[in-house]
């Protein structure tokens, strides 16, 4: 038991050794720390000496700096193309494009059945033909009997006349001789009754007398009965040659269309036929198109018809649109191009009407013109795309100017010249104008004027216009004040504006 506690007489040689180790420790710290000191204090000393430098230098640098003299501001100057206003009155010319069509065109078809027996050299495709042509001809030989046979029929109808006629001949003859009897029997009967009355005659004569007068008289009435009988046949008859004279004639028209010729002048198309082949009145040889009767259709814009329209007149009677003078749209004359390899053909024509429907899908209008030049000569055919040009209403007092001479606000700009006087009164110079990608592409556009003294130079001036019209390229506009022969800056740039300042380089022709 006492040897498992420990002795009292240890408990403060512990203590005396805790307190020794602490200031030993303090003192180890106290000489790590020293050092660490001393090197702050020199980092610290020669960052400012750096900064004191740094300092010093750049005032030196400051104060010893060269002093840039400013250069002065220098206006540039636009090259620009300049075009002289010129008032006047035009009417510029429509072009559009179309298509070649059939103004009159025929199917072919015999106009009588049977057989073919021979065609026409120029009955093929494309073949030009002219009025008179043979085409096809069928086997007459059934036609020819049959005007023979109405012939015939003919000429007895006119024997049966001339019997009748004969007969009515004879038959007045015995009229007359009949009527002389009855009169030479009324006689006889009237004396023997004159006789009777004087007691000298017998009532048995008298009885005999008055039967020789009716047997008279029947016999006139039977006469007259077989005239008007024969006269009768012979009307008749009248009406039997007539139907057998039309008989005759369609036999013989029957065998004149034995031979089908060409109608009209025209080009043949869709030919379908052959030596041998049997032919009826409904089977289709070909298709001729009429030469002299070619016209073009082509359609024109809602503006360019209402445009049209506005100028024209309306014809009250006929309730159409009629061409006066320079008004108008029927008969306005128009001029067609048809450029196929390395031909060019130019055809004369007139509009002849206009479509009876719109299209709805472009909601154009179809125009129809007639050419007047002669086809055949040339090789036009249906078909053929072609444009058209035909001359648009008249214009008054516009101005015809390059596209690019108006903004798309609807402005041009006038170049007013320069004066010593004008700019020594300016009271402040354009500020020069820094240069974009853009410009730096377009320098060599830019002239100083004091390196072109010989080129006329100006300032822009604004002008609000008004387009009637674009024709190609150009602009038909008009606006106020804008004198003529004022110029007009066609090249745009995008420091365009007024009172800038611009170079002409050179004047464009209208």
């Amino acid at each position: 038991m006492h040897n498992d506690q420990d002795p009292p007489s240890s408990a403060p040689p512990a203590e005396t050794s805790k307190d020794h180790n602490t200031e030993e420790g303090k003192t180890k710290v106290s000489s790590f720390h020293a050092p660490l000191k001393r090197n702050l204090r020199r980092d610290l000393l020669l960052g400012f000496l750096i900064v004191a430098c740094g300092l010093g230098v750049t005032f030196f640098l400051i104060k010893t700096k060269p002093k840039a003299q400013p250069e002065p501001i220098v206006e540039r100057s636009w090259a620009v193309d300049g075009l002289k206003a010129h008032w006047k009155s035009l009417q510029p010319t429509l072009t559009v494009f179309g298509e070649v069509v059939a103004g009159n065109e025929l199917d072919l078809r015999p106009l009588v059945s049977g057989r073919v027996t021979a065609i026409g050299p120029d009955l093929q495709d494309g073949a030009v033909v002219a009025t008179g042509d043979l085409l096809v001809a069928i086997d007459p030989f059934d036609y020819e009997a049959d005007v023979a046979e109405k012939e015939a029929a003919l000429l007895e109808a006119k024997a049966k006349l001339a019997e009748n006629a004969a007969q009515i001949k004879a038959e007045t003859e015995l009229l007359a001789a009949s009527r002389t009897s009855l009169t030479l029997r009324q006689r006889d009967m009237n004396r023997k009754r004159d006789l009777r009355k004087k007691g000298s005659g017998t009532q048995k004569a008298l009885d005999d007398a008055a039967l020789a007068v009716s047997e008279a008289r029947q016999s006139v009435t039977t006469r007259q009965q077989g005239i008007v009988q024969k006269k009768a046949q012979s009307d008749q008859l009248a009406a039997a040659i007539t139907r057998a004279e039309v008989a005759l004639k369609r036999a013989q028209r029957n065998l004149e269309d034995t031979r089908l010729t060409a109608p009209f002048d025209g080009f043949i198309a869709e030919t379908d036929v052959a030596v041998g082949k049997h032919v009826s009145t409904n089977d289709k040889v070909a298709r001729l198109i009429d030469a002299e009767r070619l016209e073009v259709r082509f359609q024109l814009s809602n503006g360019d018809f209402a445009r049209l329209i506005e100028a024209s007149q309306k014809d009250s009677s006929k309730d159409s649109i009629t061409y006066n003078g320079d008004r108008g749209l029927i008969g306005r004359p128009l001029t067609v191009y048809w450029n196929v390899g390395g031909g060019h053909y130019r055809y004369e024509g007139t509009v002849d009407r206009v479509g009876a429907e719109i299209d709805s899908a472009s909601g154009g209008v179809d125009l129809f013109g007639r050419l007047t030049t002669n086809s055949q000569a040339i090789p036009l055919r249906p078909g053929a795309f072609v444009q058209v040009e035909l001359p648009d209403r008249h214009y008054h007092a516009v101005l015809s100017v390059p596209e690019s001479a108006v903004t798309s606000d609807h402005k041009i700009f006038l170049v007013n010249p320069l004066t010593e006087e004008a700019e020594e009164n300016r009271d402040s110079q354009t500020s020069n104008i820094s240069e974009t990608a853009d410009q730096k592409e377009a320098a060599p556009n830019k002239v100083s004027t004091s390196h072109n003294k010989d080129l006329l130079s100006g300032r822009l001036q604004e002008r609000q216009i008004s387009v009637l019209r674009q024709v190609g390229d150009h602009m038909l506009i008009t606006g106020e004040k804008i004198p003529d022969d004022a110029i007009i800056a066609v090249s745009h740039f995008p420091e365009i504006g007024p009172d800038v300042k611009v170079t002409l380089r050179r004047f464009l022709e209208e």
